[in-house]
């Protein structure tokens, strides 16, 4: 073998540094990737919104990745028919009914391979009753990025409503059985949610509101499998490391690539088929379409 290619005399040539031995670190093996920041990860501080199997593996990818501060909002309780698709969660739980975000606090800890990963949880809901524009998680600018775990349309906009409010960058998620998109906002200047929404939608959305507002049960509960959770986690997760890290790449560097903004990402198990959209920003929304400019990734972050 031609001594030039071997292990030994690549690594200096592909990372610029000598002596590095990535295993005596946990994050070792993610830093060689050029660059990396992973003071930057344990700085940042971001909320998942919904903690049921999505939320549980975007959860557990931030933790491995180092991410500093974790807020996880639920209203819910751990159920049996979580326990197939929720790493978090135990039998115990659901027998006790503990709440899912004391749940995931509590395991998240010893997941830490880091020791310095905080997990913060918040037992309530997204909307206006519940977590909303004016919380002070966002007033206070606590939080450097949103993730989107949701089943459902209305915490979407309300999600989205406070995200274009507070100019924080927002990646949503969701699944149906073996089907699962991802949504890449960066507000103020891409499209939002509610570009996307289709006629039917709306009035699917304004329809389950109502029935809501009456006490009536939304809708019959979604099929879910543990395989479509995990990869639609790890792609929002995914494009949450292109937002923080695209500044530090070139065009020509290996890096991390350049984040979806304004693409709504869909993948089909069924068929393998993996399709990207371009979302036009429409000019009539009514959250974003009086948003006007470009937004610096940096100045979104929480000092």
């Amino acid at each position: 073998m031609d001594a030039s290619l071997n292990q030994k005399n690549l690594k200096p040539k592909i990372l610029g540094i000598r002596d590095f031995n990535p295993d005596v670190d946990p994050a070792g093996r993610q830093r060689i990737i050029p660059g990396w920041d992973q003071e930057l990860l344990r700085k940042t501080r971001v909320l998942v919104a919904g903690a049921g199997a999505l939320g549980n593996e975007v959860i557990k990818c931030l933790i491995m990745l180092g991410f500093g501060t974790i807020y996880v909002v639920d209203f819910d309780v751990v159920v049996k028919s979580n326990l197939n698709r929720c790493i978090f969660f135990r039998s115990e739980d659901a027998e006790k009914e503990r709440p899912k975000v004391e749940a995931i606090s509590m395991r998240g800890k010893e997941l830490d391979p880091y020791g310095y990963v905080e997990i913060i949880p918040i037992m309530d809901e997204i909307g206006s009753q519940g977590i909303n524009y004016n919380h002070t998680i966002f007033t206070e600018k606590k939080v450097d990025l949103i993730f989107g775990t949701f089943d459902n349309v209305a915490s979407r906009i309300h999600m989205t409503i406070i995200a274009y409010y507070h100019n924080i960058p927002y990646i949503d998620g969701g699944m149906w059985g073996p089907l699962g998109n991802v949504f890449v906002m960066l507000p103020p200047s891409s499209p939002c949610y509610v570009c996307s929404l289709s006629e039917e939608s709306w009035i699917e959305m304004m329809k389950r509101l109502q029935c809501s507002m009456k006490g009536v049960v939304e809708g019959p509960e979604m099929p879910s499998l543990p395989t479509t959770s995990s990869l639609i986690a790890a792609i929002q997760v995914q494009e949450a490391l292109k937002i923080l890290f695209s500044r530090n790449f070139s065009e020509e560097s290996l890096g991390l690539g350049k984040p979806a903004i304004g693409k709504m990402i869909t993948v089909n198990l069924i068929t393998n088929d993996w399709i990207i959209y371009d979302i036009p920003k429409r000019p009539d929304c009514p959250i974003c379409s009086h948003v006007r400019g470009e937004v610096n990734v940096s100045s979104t972050m929480a000092p």
